[in-house]
């Protein structure tokens, strides 16, 4: 009889586990991939801006620093609306940010002309 509910004991374990093994073997899906271009464009004169912050729809922000050309990019951002805001390097104004829509392709974004800062006033 110690047997027979062992066996039972066992049979149940079995069975009863064969879904639990069976959801392991199953991937999910991966996701469907967002669709992403590189946004760039350039600072002129080079070295007036530090980073260039590229900020989505929904508060999402990424950050590029110009290299020696004045020239930067964000690669593999999903398409869509974007607002550009410039931290100028010392001496120089700051930039006004720049809108811009991210499409397939990729976008170019208009050379950006920085000015020097005014010089201080003397006291």
């Amino acid at each position: 009889m110690k047997r027979f509910i062992s066996r039972a004991a066992l049979a149940l374990l079995i069975v009863g586990s064969a879904p639990l093994l069976e959801s392991c073997t199953h991937k999910k899906e991966d996701p469907t991939p967002v669709p992403a271009a590189a946004l760039s464009g350039q600072v002129n004169p080079a070295g007036s801006v530090a980073t260039v912050t590229a900020t989505n729809a929904a508060g999402v922000a990424v950050t590029a620093t110009p290299g020696a050309s004045g020239a930067y990019t964000f690669a593999n951002l999903p398409l869509g609306a974007y607002t550009l805001t410039f931290a100028p390097s010392p001496g120089y104004t700051k930039p006004s940010p720049v809108s811009v829509t991210l499409a397939g392709g990729g976008t170019t974004v208009p050379v950006l002309k920085v000015t020097l800062a005014p010089p201080p006033r003397p006291r």
